[in-house]
């Protein structure tokens, strides 16, 4: 019996359950008011204005947190899910992603509520924190820190580098150790100027290489608008079973389709897991609300967006991937360079480079904080702690561009549930204490009644 299998389907069904309860709660509002989300982030930049002395502005702390999904979960994580849930795993991603907007929200809206902040001044939050101060589960908290700091270095360290290495390597003849050297005096150089160079540098990166990335699949679905129906339809067929075939295969296809979709999906965008609320904490934001609706905004931009562009280039120009002849980077880089020829691969190993050096420098903020709060008030100890941490992290830096990329992913997976537990338990209930986001503008609908009410 694959026990680790079943642990994990349980986990994520329950993520799931509560990702439809949270959203109804908030009376579907991640659903049916996207435009209102974007128009409250992106659309006006919701960072006080104003002299910013200790935090980051919300716009930096979400490219924080989005470097911190958006990369190795889209590029080599989708072709993962594709290859062991068929094509029906992407559709699954998705919805996975669209309850798990709320979720994120919830949690980023209790980090603000219970932030703290720390010798230096500077505010730090996360899921340590309001499990500890709102449900007084101060072992639970510092257990949970433990997991998140073990987790940065298996989830947010060696994946990301290794799937990194590897496609530098394919692409130009580079030895992966020296890729994994060269990732880690990036995250030291970005990671000695603490949360606020951390902020600036992800605040430049993310958006610069996220569209970029985006641009490049747009252009090879648009190449292949011809089969776009045929692929949707298969998607369809296969996320619910929809084959003629023995009722039990029907089952096995579903379930496959379901488990990997949705744990490729959480690899990608984090919901629920209790990272998140880490980069946001320090975040100079208006309210706690606001904040969280960057949270949304992150969910819907990495997988919805992201992760479905790139499933689609893989069904439409290399759809082969499907049956083993092409493993995680190999499948995207050879759907790219049908379009693109040579160029194709390195613009997948180029930006795949990007996206790990990113996340990389993320998930030591989620780390370090988490050995942070472990090392308690005392300065000395912390700066200690935070020094062995640093260099363990980057040794692992340079070791993970060698290790066996399958064994990585499962232990990925584990730990991941392993934090999604406590802090979905945390997060169910403290929901009294979660205000739903700001009502849409009524402006347009009251005009037109207006108008009407006159003729």
């Amino acid at each position: 019996m694959d026990i680790p299998g079943v642990f994990e389907c349980t986990v994520l069904v329950l993520l799931l359950m509560a990702g439809v309860w949270f959203t109804a709660r908030m009376k579907f509002y991640p659903l049916l008011h996207l435009k209102e989300v974007f128009r409250r982030t992106i659309g006006g930049f919701s960072a006080p204005k104003g002299e910013q002395k200790k935090g980051v502005s919300a716009f930096e702390a979400a490219a924080t947190s989005l470097a911190g999904t958006m990369g190795t979960g889209n590029i080599v994580g989708v072709a993962a899910a594709l290859a062991a849930g068929g094509p029906g795993a992407v559709l699954w991603m998705v919805i996975g992603a669209l309850f798990g907007m709320a979720v994120k929200y919830a949690e980023i809206v209790l980090g603000i509520l219970y932030r703290r902040r720390n010798s230096g001044g500077e505010f730090r939050g996360g899921p340590m924190y309001y499990m500890e101060d709102g449900l007084k589960w101060k072992h639970m908290a510092k257990a949970f820190a433990l997991l998140c700091a073990v987790s940065a270095v298996g989830t947010g360290n060696l994946t990301q580098v290794n799937a990194a290495a590897g496609a530098i390597h394919a692409a130009f003849p580079l030895p992966v150790w020296l890729v994994g050297l060269v990732m880690a005096l990036f995250c030291l150089a970005v990671s000695n100027g603490g949360m606020k160079r951390v902020g600036k540098v992800m605040g430049i990166v993310m958006p610069v290489i996220s569209v970029g990335y985006l641009a490049g699949c747009l252009w090879v679905i648009v190449c292949c608008y011809r089969d776009i129906p045929m692929v949707l339809a298969e998607i369809w067929r296969s996320a619910f079973g929809i084959r003629p075939a023995a009722s039990g295969l029907l089952g096995l296809t579903l379930m496959r389709a379901m488990r990997y979709g949705l744990a490729r999906g959480v690899f990608s965008h984090e919901a629920g897991m209790g990272s998140a609320p880490i980069a946001h904490g320090g975040a100079d934001c208006k309210t706690p609300q606001e904040q969280g609706l960057w949270g949304m905004l992150e969910v819907f931009w990495d997988t919805v967006i992201g992760c479905t562009t790139t499933a689609l280039v893989l069904l439409l120009a290399a759809p082969e991937g499907l049956f083993g002849g092409l493993e995680d980077v190999e499948w995207t880089s050879e759907a790219f360079s049908r379009w693109f020829g040579t160029g194709g691969e390195w613009f997948v190993s180029l930006s795949l480079a990007v996206f790990a050096a990113a996340a990389l420098v993320s998930w030591w903020v989620y780390g370090s904080q988490a050995v942070e709060y472990l090392a308690g008030s005392d300065r000395e100890k912390n700066q200690r702690w935070q020094r062995r941490y640093l260099i363990f992290y980057l040794v692992g830096t340079v070791a993970g561009s060698m290790v066996k990329m399958s064994l990585v992913w499962k232990i990925s997976d584990l730990l991941n549930c392993c934090m999604i537990l406590p802090n979905l338990a945390a997060l169910v209930l403290l929901s009294g204490q979660i205000k739903n986001p700001p009502a849409p503008q009524k402006k347009r609908r009251e005009k037109l009644l207006g108008f009407r009410r006159q003729y």
